[in-house]
Protein backbone atom coordinates (compact mmCIF):
# COMPACT_ATOMS: atom_id res chain seq x y z
CA UNK A 1 0.00 0.00 0.00
CA UNK A 2 1.22 3.26 -1.02
CA UNK A 3 1.48 6.16 1.68
CA UNK A 4 -0.92 8.94 0.89
CA UNK A 5 1.64 11.88 1.25
CA UNK A 6 3.19 10.41 -1.88
CA UNK A 7 0.13 11.43 -3.99
CA UNK A 8 -1.55 13.40 -2.38
CA UNK A 9 0.77 16.43 -2.14
CA UNK A 10 2.62 15.78 -5.31
CA UNK A 11 3.41 19.06 -6.21
CA UNK A 12 4.98 19.97 -3.23
CA UNK A 13 7.65 16.65 -3.34
CA UNK A 14 8.39 17.94 -6.99
CA UNK A 15 8.94 21.18 -6.01
CA UNK A 16 11.21 20.36 -3.18
CA UNK A 17 13.44 18.29 -5.74
CA UNK A 18 13.27 20.62 -8.39
CA UNK A 19 13.99 23.81 -6.75
CA UNK A 20 17.62 23.06 -5.17
CA UNK A 21 18.27 21.78 -8.34
CA UNK A 22 17.52 25.00 -10.49
CA UNK A 23 19.16 27.52 -7.57
CA UNK A 24 22.45 24.93 -7.95
CA UNK A 25 22.43 25.61 -11.54
CA UNK A 26 22.11 29.21 -11.88
CA UNK A 27 24.73 29.22 -8.97
CA UNK A 28 26.76 27.13 -11.48
CA UNK A 29 25.66 28.69 -14.66
CA UNK A 30 26.56 31.70 -13.10
CA UNK A 31 30.26 30.03 -12.11
CA UNK A 32 31.31 28.16 -15.10
CA UNK A 33 28.46 27.80 -18.01
CA UNK A 34 29.52 27.65 -21.47
CA UNK A 35 26.58 27.48 -23.19
CA UNK A 36 25.64 30.41 -24.86
CA UNK A 37 21.79 30.84 -24.27
CA UNK A 38 20.78 31.56 -28.19
CA UNK A 39 17.21 29.72 -27.78
CA UNK A 40 16.40 32.75 -25.85
CA UNK A 41 16.94 34.58 -29.41
CA UNK A 42 13.34 34.81 -31.64
CA UNK A 43 15.75 33.68 -34.53
CA UNK A 44 17.94 31.45 -35.53
CA UNK A 45 21.14 33.58 -34.85
CA UNK A 46 24.28 31.54 -34.40
CA UNK A 47 26.57 32.65 -31.24
CA UNK A 48 29.27 33.34 -33.54
CA UNK A 49 27.41 36.08 -34.98
CA UNK A 50 27.03 38.12 -31.37
CA UNK A 51 29.02 40.38 -29.65
CA UNK A 52 30.48 40.27 -26.03
CA UNK A 53 27.83 42.18 -24.89
CA UNK A 54 24.81 40.52 -26.75
CA UNK A 55 26.49 37.07 -24.74
CA UNK A 56 26.70 38.93 -21.74
CA UNK A 57 22.73 40.15 -22.08
CA UNK A 58 21.69 36.64 -22.89
CA UNK A 59 23.64 34.85 -20.19
CA UNK A 60 22.00 38.05 -17.69
CA UNK A 61 18.15 36.98 -18.85
CA UNK A 62 19.07 33.65 -18.81
CA UNK A 63 20.47 33.76 -15.47
CA UNK A 64 17.22 35.28 -14.68
CA UNK A 65 14.64 33.05 -15.92
CA UNK A 66 16.58 30.76 -13.94
CA UNK A 67 15.67 32.43 -10.90
CA UNK A 68 12.26 33.08 -11.93
CA UNK A 69 11.64 29.27 -12.16
CA UNK A 70 13.28 28.39 -9.23
CA UNK A 71 11.01 31.08 -7.37
CA UNK A 72 8.13 29.58 -8.80
CA UNK A 73 8.96 26.23 -6.86
CA UNK A 74 10.09 27.95 -3.80
CA UNK A 75 6.90 29.79 -3.56
CA UNK A 76 4.94 26.12 -3.84
CA UNK A 77 6.84 25.25 -1.14
CA UNK A 78 5.88 27.97 1.13
CA UNK A 79 2.56 27.35 0.82
CA UNK A 80 1.79 30.08 -1.43
CA UNK A 81 -1.85 29.88 -3.66
CA UNK A 82 -1.00 30.06 -7.47
CA UNK A 83 -0.11 33.73 -8.10
CA UNK A 84 1.28 35.42 -11.57
CA UNK A 85 4.72 35.00 -10.02
CA UNK A 86 4.26 30.93 -9.84
CA UNK A 87 2.36 30.81 -12.98
CA UNK A 88 5.18 32.59 -14.68
CA UNK A 89 8.11 30.72 -13.47
CA UNK A 90 6.17 27.21 -14.21
CA UNK A 91 5.81 28.47 -17.94
CA UNK A 92 9.15 29.47 -17.66
CA UNK A 93 10.16 26.08 -16.49
CA UNK A 94 7.88 24.31 -19.08
CA UNK A 95 9.14 26.67 -22.03
CA UNK A 96 12.90 26.39 -21.50
CA UNK A 97 12.85 22.12 -20.08
CA UNK A 98 14.63 20.79 -22.70
CA UNK A 99 17.72 23.69 -22.38
CA UNK A 100 18.66 22.62 -18.72
CA UNK A 101 22.38 21.63 -19.61
CA UNK A 102 25.56 23.08 -19.66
Amino acid sequence: MHDKSEWYNLKNDIASYIAPKLRDYQIKFAEEGVAIPTWLLSDATSASDLTDVEIENLNRQWFEIIGKMANAFELVLKGHTPNAQIELGLELFSRYYQHLWD
